[in-house]
């Protein structure tokens, strides 16, 4: 038995080769695990040009399996994004967030901020 917590990431940027990138990344490292569906497609804000994606929550119950590779694809994707800024070879923001548990609070769990 396990219970629900249901993580999301939103990466944002203006260089849309960057944001393109960042999603390329993602699309590979969720499919390793055994996501390839959880990644959207780029969007483009209607104002200033920004791009943006999201990677979905995977809709597990943790402690079961699937819960396990969606967070190992999470911190492998988190990782390679806050080296991305560190290096400056990639200007883009991101935030992971909760936004279901079974205590129905949602919230920050980590952000760019903390590289």
């Amino acid at each position: 038995m396990g219970y629900l917590l249901h993580r999301a990431i939103i990466v944002d940027g203006f260089d849309h080769a960057h944001v393109a990138g960042a999603r390329a990344t993602a699309a590979v490292k969720f499919a390793k695990h055994g996501f390839p569906g959880l990644v959207t497609g780029l969007y483009q804000h209607s104002v200033n040009g920004n791009w943006t994606f999201m990677v979905v929550p995977d809709g597990s119950k943790e402690g079961w399996e699937d819960s396990d590779r969606g967070d190992k694809a999470r911190d492998e994707f988190l990782d390679w994004l806050s080296y991305a800024r560190k290096e400056r070879s990639m200007y883009l923001t991101w935030v992971e967030v909760v936004i279901h548990d079974d205590d129905g609070k949602p919230r920050v769990e980590r952000h760019n901020d903390r590289d």
